[in-house]
């Protein structure tokens, strides 16, 4: 199977919810870099990275800033690395109950994330719906080319305005929650596809809140080149 063919693939299917389905991709995703070294892998579990200050979220209660980096023991997130896409797939647990966003945070030139690096990126991944259990897969598949303008919808920071160091950037995964499913469907939309769906907490970006819940960002997955 060629890159093009195996881009088509993985595109059509941003979300994966289900073991079988994601076996099936990414399954797909390691037999073929058998068979052509320009792909080159690489697994790391994903950290801690904030939790909850709502006493309502299982946890301490307190925020972590830093974040601890402690590791969430049992999960991993995978990323396929090419000359023109990156494809990501994580498996992960311990969640809250509710809707989630998954974002592309990109450090092209080595200098740092966002906010401080002006030429880094920070895009949307897709989102998704966590159930009772707290368990989830995710999978998701960023082609170089052309980034939009930051609207803080969906694109928070677009570097240059294109993406084209798949080989050598820096790439972070962060898993943000957006409080519990919401009982109006329009609003589980903005839920699960955009930075703000649902949250009150909107600090300087000039949005209005959605909703009421303070979103935050409870796991994040780092792949260095």
């Amino acid at each position: 199977m060629g890159k093009k063919s195996l881009l088509a693939l993985a595109s059509t299917v941003l979300l994966i919810v289900g073991g079988a389905l994601y076996v099936a991709l990414f399954g797909g995703l390691a037999l073929a870099g058998q068979h052509e070294p320009q792909q080159s892998l690489s697994s790391v579990p994903l950290q801690i990275f904030a939790l909850s200050a709502n006493p309502a979220i299982p946890g301490p209660g307190v925020m972590i800033s830093p974040p601890t980096g402690d590791m969430v023991h049992g999960s991993q997130s995978t990323l396929v690395r090419t000359d023109d896409w990156l494809a990501v797939s994580i498996h992960t647990h311990n969640l809250p109950a509710g809707a989630y966003t998954f974002w592309w945070v990109i450090d092209e030139d080595g200098n740092g994330f966002m906010p401080s690096n002006p030429r880094s990126i920070a895009i949307n991944a897709g989102g998704l719906i966590v159930t009772s259990s707290g368990i989830t897969d995710f999978s998701a598949v960023l082609p170089t080319g052309d980034v939009p303008e930051a609207d803080w919808q969906t694109v928070l920071r677009n570097g240059d305005g294109a993406f084209d160091t798949t080989r050598t950037a820096k790439v972070m995964i962060v898993v943000r929650y957006h409080g519990p499913v919401a009982a109006d469907s329009e609003l589980v939309d903005k839920q699960t596809n955009t930075f703000l769906g649902g949250c009150t907490n909107v600090g300087a970006t000039g949005q209005s809140p959605s909703g009421d819940y303070v979103c935050f960002d409870p796991q994040r997955a780092v792949h260095v080149p």
